[in-house]
């Protein structure tokens, strides 16, 4: 039967030994429990537990006190206009002339465009020519007459470069500096130019520093002009004495009347113009005979086109951007200033290769028209020709990189 008496009821005697033998068993299960757990220790590894997270604790900067700028620099920062942006650059041009790519004399500022190797017609249509004696074209019979029955195709085998613009006042003055040229008018003491009567006749003191285009200053970016065949020649032979640069059997020259119209075409094909068929599609891409005032008594040209293009003379070369230039990336194959041709004249149009004659003086072939002739006369087809020592104000040319003429 279980005793219900209170423990703490036991008499002190009693109660003492009872303590004893609790402490006595307390302290026994505590070092067992130590023991056991040493034994554990040495016996059984650790089970890897996750490290405990570290709690990260940001490192905050000092904190530096500035003071306020003024008010005005506040201002000029507010206002300041954003950084530009970045440009791409641009390639250096090569150093000397690479197939397949455009090309420039860097001091005399001469950029020219490669024309590749291909095909093209040379010639008028029986259309095209119809058109030339129309009211739009405003010419007769003769002038296409020289142009062949058909057009012929006119192959180029090897590429060759071609000055991008006509050359300009300051390209050939930095010839006459370097050599002290004389042009033929500057020798015959007078040019063709248009006359304070109102006609075209030999004007005295006229020359590639004053063609007569009244009303016009002359810039140094305008077409040189009252230049003859023999001054374009003499050009060419200063170009080559500068020497280092040319392709081998390659010289600078002026362009054969083949190799010009192949040019002119920009890879186009039976089209009156380098833009294509239509006259007023060349409005804003060429400096034809417009009804711009010539300056002098309120005069225009007779044979003109309908629209104004700004320029009653010579316009600046490559005037009319990147519309004025053709599919080579020439600029003002058509209209400002004929240019002139290797070639000698001869009637015969088929004759493709450079034609060279016996007289010295003896008629050169001219090409591409100018500011003062009817549209009949700018058309990449048209032929035209003058004497080579003769310079008129509405005379200029370019160059080209082309293979050597073997005479």
């Amino acid at each position: 039967m279980e005793d219900e008496r209170n423990p703490w009821e036991y008499p002190q005697s009693h109660a003492r030994t009872v303590a004893s033998h609790v402490v006595t068993a307390c302290v026994s299960a505590a070092l067992a429990s130590i023991a056991t757990t040493l034994w554990l220790r040495r016996e059984t590894p650790p089970v890897d537990q996750p490290a405990p997270a570290l709690e990260v604790h940001e490192i905050q900067e000092p904190v530096v006190l500035t003071p306020d700028p003024p008010e005005d620099v506040l201002t000029a920062q507010e206002d300041d206009p954003p950084a530009p942006e970045t440009q791409p650059v641009t390639p250096p041009a090569p150093s000397r002339p690479v197939p397949g790519q455009a090309w420039e004399i860097p001091d005399l500022g001469m950029a020219l465009s490669w024309i590749p190797p291909g095909e093209a017609p040379l010639g008028s249509t029986a259309e095209e020519r119809a058109w030339v004696t129309s009211d739009e074209g405003r010419g007769t019979r003769e002038f296409c007459a020289n142009e062949g029955q058909s057009p012929r195709p006119y192959i180029v085998s090897r590429g060759f470069w071609m000055a991008q613009t006509e050359v300009t006042v300051a390209q050939w003055r930095s010839f006459v500096t370097d050599t002290e040229y004389r042009t033929d008018a500057e020798k015959m003491g007078k040019a063709f130019c248009w006359s304070v009567a109102g006609e075209w006749s030999w004007v005295d003191g006229k020359n590639w520093r004053d063609p007569n285009w009244q009303g016009t200053q002359i810039a140094d970016n305008h077409p040189v002009s009252c230049i003859s065949w023999n001054d374009g020649m003499a050009f060419c032979t200063w170009l080559n004495d500068r020497g280092g640069k040319s392709p081998e059997d390659y010289e600078f020259r002026l362009p054969g009347e083949a190799e010009w119209e192949y040019a002119c075409r920009g890879g186009r094909g039976n089209v009156k113009f380098w833009w294509g068929d239509r006259l007023a599609d060349g409005q804003g891409r060429a400096n034809l005979c417009s009804a711009d005032m010539i300056g002098f008594r309120d005069h225009r040209w007779n044979e003109r086109v309908w629209w104004r293009d700004g320029y009653a003379w010579g316009a600046p070369v490559d005037s009319f951007g990147p519309l004025g230039r053709n599919g080579f990336g020439l600029a003002d194959m058509l209209g400002n200033v004929w240019e002139w041709c290797y070639d000698h004249y001869t009637p015969d149009a088929t004759k493709t290769e450079i034609h060279i004659g016996d007289e010295p003086d003896g008629p050169r072939v001219l090409r591409g028209g100018a500011f003062n002739v009817m549209a009949a006369s700018t058309r990449c087809a048209k032929r035209a020709h003058n004497r080579a020592s003769h310079a008129l104000a509405c005379y200029g040319f370019r160059v080209c990189l082309a293979p050597k003429v073997t005479h």
